[in-house]
């Protein structure tokens, strides 16, 4: 099957991209039976964490696909530590931002629904600096 002037394997599926900071997920935590496609772990020292933030942070930039989404997003609804901390999950479509205990789902490009995740996380404590996830 030809797709943008490229040949592609038909039974490829969309992929949703995502980024996770280890740190944010509870003690405890457990998130298994996972497909994702780590597309690259980062150790940085991001610099404007807030006082219930570790100063140095684990990303893991991972793939998962599209189907699997939804699910993956409540297992890290259940999975991220309060407060402060969030994932940002998404797929070409829409843009799933998961905080402990709610996912706010939107279309991506929708402002509305960008600017409701940012109050959101704005009152559990996360400081406007880390609301920067893709647009």
């Amino acid at each position: 099957m030809e797709m943008d002037g490229e040949l592609r394997d038909p039974r490829e599926q969309p992929v949703a991209a995502g980024v996770l900071i280890a740190e944010s997920l509870r003690v405890g935590a457990v998130l298994d039976n996972l497909s994702l496609i780590v597309r690259k772990i980062q150790r940085l020292a991001p610099g404007n964490v807030t006082a219930d933030q570790p100063p140095v942070w684990t990303l893991v930039f991972f793939g998962v696909a599209d189907t699997e989404t939804e699910a993956l997003a409540a297992q890290l609804s259940e999975a991220l530590d309060a407060p402060g901390w969030y994932v940002d999950l998404h797929t070409a479509q829409e843009s799933f931002i998961v905080f402990p205990g709610r996912v706010i789902r939107y279309r991506r490009g929708d402002p509305q629904g960008r600017a409701e995740a940012q109050e959101y996380g704005r009152a559990h404590g996360i400081p406007d600096s880390q609301l920067d996830w893709p647009t």
